[in-house]
């Protein structure tokens, strides 16, 4: 059963083009760009501050949560299937190199989404979301650090405190949960003073819109001076800002400060600019398929000579990669989305075949070096997009009258 209908924020769906933005710039950067010039000050800057994209992810599943109606144990249920998805997807990517499993995107993603819907479920999520937040932060950069000599080097426990980091955990625990934590307090702030569409035709409600609306830009502008200040002040003191494996305090702050930053331009932006906000924007399935897109990208351009790229001429491929991963996602979702309303019983049959083929490939094959077993995994996530779009629910977009010039 499909979840009641949830808001839907134009900023929201801008704010994860910009985080899917930041990741195909990591991860083409590291893969294609000139190695001799990707370690220069501007290149190491540019791979520093766009390796945060996953925080932009997180915080951005956790606003998506906050933004439903109150949830009930339906709502439950079906994230659960959600995340067992995510979680699918994931796993193929560990199986295609033969390893047992792990915890990387997705992974980290379904499990957030778990936690924040739980949360959601109680009296005061807002309070509970906030408390666990700064527990989290708590444990990795207080409690870990003085008992790291007393922690396991691998584990659950290990996973939890994010001291050390282990291989086959891409995002411990702490302290990226508090991203999606913080974005569910977000949500629930939108949910709770923003009227739908059907309710926002009276002088009253698009004034509070609004308010709202203006209160987070200030918020966000405020979030991003602040950390943006405490990052040069870290920077001074010769802070190490390092994310992989284990986080460290300085890039925690670094994060706190492009957070603010991307919500401001995303605000801004999705009000003054709504055409220009929609060519970047991100939602739903797209949001999904971007990931295997860009990844399948990067790969065909690698095996087919594309790497060491000078400076200028990566600047060209990463906007050709950033418009086709766009657009192929957007292409993709809307068949996808087509499949998954049809009636007939042998979509999902036909689908699930496929994804059966797919996964056999690669258990079979299990080597991450083979083109087939990447293209397998990649086919596999796509039907998986399938298997989600069946899932989702109905949004009510929020909007407010548009000026002839565009500012709301």
């Amino acid at each position: 059963m499909a979840e009641p209908s949830r808001l839907a924020l134009p900023e929201l769906d801008l704010f994860r083009g910009l985080a899917a933005v930041l990741m195909i710039v990591n991860h083409a950067g590291f893969q294609l760009w000139n190695h001799a010039e990707a370690f220069g000050p501007l290149a190491s800057s540019v791979l520093l501050l766009s390796s945060a994209a996953p925080a932009l992810f997180f915080f951005a599943t956790g606003l998506g949560v906050g933004l439903r109606p109150t949830c009930d144990r339906h709502t439950l249920a079906d994230t659960a299937l959600k995340a067992a998805l995510l979680l699918l997807a994931d796993q193929v990517v560990f199986w295609r190199s033969g390893a047992m499993g792990g915890l990387d995107f997705f992974s980290f993603i379904a499990g957030s989404m778990l936690i924040v819907t739980l949360l959601r479920l109680t009296r005061h999520p807002g309070r509970w979301a906030t408390t666990a937040a700064i527990a989290v932060l708590a444990l990795r950069f207080g409690l870990g650090p003085a008992l790291s000599a007393h922690l396991p080097p691998t584990g659950l426990l290990a996973a939890l405190f994010g001291v050390r980091g282990q291989a086959g955990v891409s995002y411990p625990v702490s302290p990226w949960l508090v991203y999606p934590l913080m974005g569910l307090v977000v949500g629930i702030a939108y949910r709770t003073h923003v009227p739908s569409t059907a309710s926002t035709q009276t002088g009253a409600s698009t004034h509070a819109l609004s308010q709202l609306r203006s209160s987070p830009f200030a918020i966000a502008v405020a979030v991003t001076l602040l950390g943006g200040l405490g990052t040069a002040a870290l920077t001074l003191s010769g802070a190490v800002f390092f994310r992989w494996g284990s986080m460290s305090a300085a890039y925690f702050v670094l994060t706190v400060a492009l957070l603010g930053l991307g919500w401001a331009i995303s605000v801004s932006v999705s009000r003054l600019a709504p055409s220009a906000a929609r060519a970047l924007s991100v939602r739903g399935v797209a949001a999904f398929l971007i990931v295997p897109f860009h990844y399948g990208l990067i790969e065909l351009l690698r095996l087919n000579g594309v790497a060491e790229v000078l400076t200028a001429g990566f600047a060209v491929v990463l906007m050709l990669l950033i418009a086709l991963s766009v657009l192929m996602s957007r292409w993709c979702e809307m068949w996808v989305l087509r499949l998954a309303g049809l009636s007939s019983p042998w979509v999902p049959a036909l689908a699930g075949l496929a994804a059966s083929v797919c996964l056999a490939v690669v258990l079979l094959l299990s080597d991450a070096r083979s083109g087939w077993t990447f293209m397998a995994a990649t086919c596999f996530q796509v039907l998986v997009a399938f298997w989600l779009a069946r899932r989702l629910s109905p949004t009510l977009p929020l909007r407010t009258p548009i000026s002839p010039r565009g500012a709301a």
